[in-house]
């Protein structure tokens, strides 16, 4: 999926994009840095550090949407992010290279979804689309035949919602 798609119900945007792929499938870091974090999100606690192996333990009940995950900061402002991760082999503080591998596709802190990675850019602190600083580089969700369809249903979806919520209160346009 894209940059900005529904979750929950249309409750909250997508952050970042996700990569379709097999569980276990090599993740590599998409530039030179050092990394800033590389441990689980927790429900209610936020981020914990942990090695990987401490990670693999935590149980899934405990873990927040991101599951377990890497940040690795470029430059001053530019951080990447890859979560959902099975395994990890880097620990806070690492140099890592680009298109060194880094961890494993998983489905680590998703409850619904098959096993993917969800990759984020976050440009001072704001969250980019990847899309946009990869280009060509990234097939675009909206090329293939699922992405297309989640596209119209996220929209059928938000015009249902604003009627409901024009119509109950006095607003719709006639």
């Amino acid at each position: 999926s894209k940059m900005g798609d529904d979750r929950d119900g249309g409750g909250r945007r997508h952050k970042g994009v996700d990569f379709a792929t097999q569980r276990g499938e090599p993740v590599r870091a998409v530039a030179d840095g050092k990394v800033i974090f590389a441990g689980v999100q927790l429900k209610g606690a936020g981020k914990q550090n942990l090695p990987a192996s401490k990670a693999r333990q935590t149980p899934s009940k405990s873990l927040a949407a991101g599951g377990l995950l890497i940040m690795i900061r470029h430059s001053d402002s530019l951080i990447s992010a890859y979560m959902h991760l099975d395994d990890y082999h880097v620990v806070k503080g690492q140099v890592v290279t680009r298109g060194e591998h880094i961890g494993a596709v998983g489905r680590s802190g998703i409850r619904r979804s098959p096993a993917h990675l969800h990759f984020e850019f976050r440009v001072n602190g704001k969250h980019m689309d990847p899309e946009k600083v990869f280009g060509d580089l990234v097939l675009s969700p909206l090329l293939t035949y699922r992405g297309r369809r989640l596209e119209y249903d996220q929209r059928r979806q938000r015009r249902k919602r604003w009627r409901t919520r024009h119509k109950t209160t006095g607003h719709q346009k006639k």
